[in-house]
């Protein structure tokens, strides 16, 4: 009843059950249990579905465009004076937990050789960041590249890899998923596939980790949007992060008919 109630509000424009995660279409029913935040921006940038982890919002520096993934989604448009990227601030945000976090993103403009973007990062005593770095002098790299860190943690071994070329067309949604487990190990999945693979040297992380989220463009600045945060107290495997990416897709396809 709960999503035959959730599909007819979607159709009709009307919001869906704030704070029950049954009443949220694009949220599997197997991990609702398990959603600590989930934001798709139906209802504006400091308005998210469901909060359990009480996270405080700051407030980027731009406006939610009316074409997300199946809805509105927030925008990255111009460059700001400060780093404009959506950011979360919860104790339940830390790597030293299970710890699952999703969301959607589509560049908004062609890249170049230059380019370059910023997806997520955990922060808090040292950063966990995913973004692509572009053609220049860091890393005298050639090309956009791949980019996953995990540095600054006092008595853990930096970490700086490098996967490879990144070329998107403007306009295509991508799903990229940060997963952190057992205290030590970080994995990032790009569109269903494991980017990264890493187990932290020198020291598990612990409780003074984290508990700052930011997604979205900061100073690695390129026009995007972001759509649908989901986070979640659990770690997901390859299979299950496939299957809630289909679903998500297949969901697009529908409401777009």
């Amino acid at each position: 009843m709960h999503r035959i109630f959730a599909i007819l509000c979607l159709a009709s424009g009307l919001a869906a059950y704030a704070d029950d995660p049954a009443g949220c279409l694009r949220i599997p029913p197997e991990l609702e249990s398990r959603v600590l935040y989930y934001q798709s921006f139906a209802h504006g940038v400091d308005q998210p579905e469901l909060n359990r982890a009480q996270a405080a919002l700051r407030s980027p520096t731009a406006s939610v465009v009316a074409d997300g993934l199946t809805g509105p989604g927030l925008g990255f448009a111009t460059r700001a004076a400060k780093p404009a990227a959506l950011v979360l601030v919860s104790g339940e945000f830390r790597p030293q937990r299970p710890l699952t976090v999703s969301f959607w993103w589509r560049l908004d403009a062609p890249m170049q050789p230059e380019t370059c973007f910023h997806l997520g990062t955990i922060e808090g005593g040292g950063i966990i960041s995913n973004f692509v770095r572009g053609k220049g002098e860091w890393c005298g790299l050639r090309q956009p590249t791949y980019v996953q860190q995990i540095y600054y943690f006092k008595g853990m071994n930096d970490c700086n890899q490098l996967g490879g070329r990144v070329w998107f067309e403007p306009g295509e949604w991508h799903h990229t998923v940060l997963v952190c487990r057992n205290a030590n190990r970080v994995q990032v999945y790009w569109d269903g596939v494991l980017r990264t693979d890493y187990a932290s040297r020198g020291r598990p992380f612990g409780p003074e980790d984290g508990g700052t989220l930011s997604l979205g463009p900061t100073w690695l600045f390129h026009p995007m949007t972001i759509d649908e945060i989901l986070v979640l107290d659990r770690a997901l495997d390859g299979d299950e992060i496939r299957a809630y990416a289909t679903a998500v897709r297949q969901l697009r396809e529908w409401t777009d008919d």
